[in-house]
């Protein structure tokens, strides 16, 4: 139970970070953008971004529905989230370059970009991704910067800003 409680209270850490917080300085490992829109459209959205990149969606985790699942057994009384989601996906030639210039770039396949809507911010979703840091050598550095504008521009494009 102290591990549940230890990741619960690290993924609602991480989670919080990434939204109403994006003006930290020390928030360098996020990028997020808010708007106003429907869940349902910037779940849409985002995924006509990944389409126009000629990629697909490998996975959506539903962690709000996992939240609300796990809520009483874990003694919850606040739901953060009306909705929310990451979804997985992968780019062939990108993750290629990123494993051929460090093996250990493995660790971030797939990549992965969340959106979601509070409960004390109808009306206003979040979409962003966790920026992929720690490259072991300029090439390693090249790739993952690579991924990072590609996932911007697709959470930029889903926030109505391309």
């Amino acid at each position: 139970m102290k591990l549940l409680n230890n990741f619960l209270i690290g993924a609602t850490l991480t989670l919080a970070a990434s939204y109403g917080l994006a003006a930290r300085a020390d928030n360098s490992s996020i990028k997020s953008y808010v708007f106003e829109a429907s869940y349902e459209d910037a779940v849409f959205d985002l995924g006509e971004a990944l389409t126009n990149k000629g990629l697909v969606i490998d996975h959506k985790a539903h962690v709000v529905n996992m939240l609300n699942r796990t809520a009483k057994d874990v003694g919850a009384t606040k739901t953060v989230y009306k909705q929310g989601e990451v979804i997985e996906f992968c780019s062939a030639s990108l993750s290629r370059a990123a494993m051929e210039a460090d093996p250990l770039n493995m660790a971030f396949c797939p990549y992965s970009m969340f959106v979601f809507e509070t409960t004390a911010n109808p009306g206003k979703v979040t979409v962003g991704f966790k920026i992929l840091n720690g490259a072991s050598n300029p090439a390693s550095k090249k790739v993952l910067d690579a991924v990072n504008k590609l996932m911007d521009d697709m959470v930029r494009e889903a926030a109505g800003l391309e």
